[in-house]
């Protein structure tokens, strides 16, 4: 579909990650796709459905791909 419409679909990872601030309280600084900061639009499309642990689980574990793999640990509430 993607071809199609002449949608460039990419894999996050391909160009590196990038350390921005954030200035929080907690969170002082973070890795995000360089993919994604270079974008001029996300489209993120989540399937709904439930967690054992939540009720809906929604869009938030699928921008989980914008972080680097070995960081998302260090953001989900059970650690």
């Amino acid at each position: 579909m993607c071809e199609k419409l002449g949608v460039n679909l990419v894999n996050l990872r391909g160009a590196g990650f990038v350390e921005k601030s954030c200035n929080g309280k907690i969170l002082k600084n973070l890795y995000i796709s360089k993919i994604v900061l270079d974008a001029d639009v996300i489209i993120n499309l989540p399937k709904f459905k439930t967690h054992s642990l939540t009720i809906f689980t929604g869009s938030i574990k699928n921008m989980f791909g914008i972080i680097p793999a070995g960081l998302r640990r260090k953001f989900t509430a059970n650690t």
